[in-house]
């Protein structure tokens, strides 16, 4: 019996930014001429996964998204995301750290 995806709500305006991420996504692709199904056998899952991608359903793992970006040779720029985080600094600032006091492992910026 195949297992049921199940989606993450999403607020409205995170919706949005799939569903543009999505079509830049198909748009990295066909800049390629590279089919659906050409990217998700690169991507090592089916085309219907990869259709779902493509059309921001947030049911997609990150694993998929990060394979995909990988392909397109974009992997590193996931990583760049949280460069820096002003809203969690200025938070930190006004009230401290309340939870894991452990550190290691934990990039400062």
């Amino acid at each position: 019996m195949p297992t049921l995806r199940k989606r993450v709500a999403l607020l409205p305006e995170s919706e949005m930014a799939m569903s543009v991420f999505g079509r830049r996504l198909r748009a990295a692709r066909l800049r390629r001429n590279w089919s659906q199904a050409e990217m998700a056998q690169r991507s090592g899952v089916t085309r219907k996964t990869y259709a779902a991608l493509e059309a921001g359903d947030s049911g997609v793992s990150v694993g998929c998204l990060l394979k995909a970006l990988s392909i397109l040779g974009y992997a590193d720029r996931l990583t760049g995301i949280l460069d820096s985080d002003p809203i969690g600094a200025d938070l930190e600032l006004e009230t401290g750290r309340r939870r894991s006091s452990r550190t290691k492992d934990v990039e400062d910026f």
